[in-house]
Order: C-alpha cells, then sequence, then structure tokens
C-alpha cells in the first residue's frame, strides 16, 4: 500500500508492505509462538520433546526458523528459535 507524492511527480510515498504466505499450517491450530534459546547439545527433536512431548514433532519448529535454520541438525547455542504454541 502507499499513497502518491502530493507534487504530482507519481512517487511512491508513506509505502508499507505486507507480505502474504500461502501454505500449509506450521501447526494445526496454533495460537502463537513461545521462544526458546538453543543450549549446547541441543537438537529440534529434544526441542520438540520438551514443548510438544513427541520428538517426533520437531517439523514445525523447523518450517517457522526457516529464516535462521537451512539444516535441522544444524542448530547452534544462543539461537533463539520461534516455538509454534498449539
Amino acid at each position: 500500500m502507499f499513497e502518491e507524492a502530493q507534487d504530482g511527480s507519481g512517487r511512491e510515498v508513506n509505502k508499507v508492505v505486507v507480505p502474504v504466505v500461502f501454505g500449509p499450517a506450521l501447526r494445526d491450530l496454533y495460537v502463537g509462538f513461545a521462544q526458546y534459546t538453543v543450549q549446547g547439545g541441543d537438537t529440534l527433536s529434544d526441542i520438540a520433546q520438551r514443548f510438544y512431548g513427541v520428538a517426533d514433532q520437531w517439523r514445525p519448529i523447523f518450517q517457522a526458523n526457516r529464516d535462521q535454520v537451512q539444516d535441522p541438525d544444524r542448530i547452534f547455542p544462543g539461537q533463539v528459535l520461534r516455538i509454534p504454541q498449539p
């Protein structure tokens, strides 16, 4: 969204870009995210076990953090991950 400059130049001013993401839900009926700071020795499976009670549910955590985790086998101490919450 934007408005045109009042000087008649057609320039876009006060422009706001709103990303629209299509695709499957990260986790059915999630209502938000918790944050978790990765500790030494953590794996996505460990974190899934801690938050969801099931180690196999690591994929939603991976998908929610694709901006900073390219390989689900490589997370690092100090990373702050978003954990989708039901």
